[in-house]
């Protein structure tokens, strides 16, 4: 339970991550 809930909070900070690196390509190449 504690590790499947770790790797979930992992999961959710890459997606993030992933999210904020495309909004600055976006933003880069407008």
């Amino acid at each position: 339970m504690r590790t499947s809930k770790h790797k979930l909070v992992e999961t959710s900070h890459i997606i993030l991550l992933v999210i904020t690196n495309l909004v600055s390509c976006q933003t880069i190449l407008e």
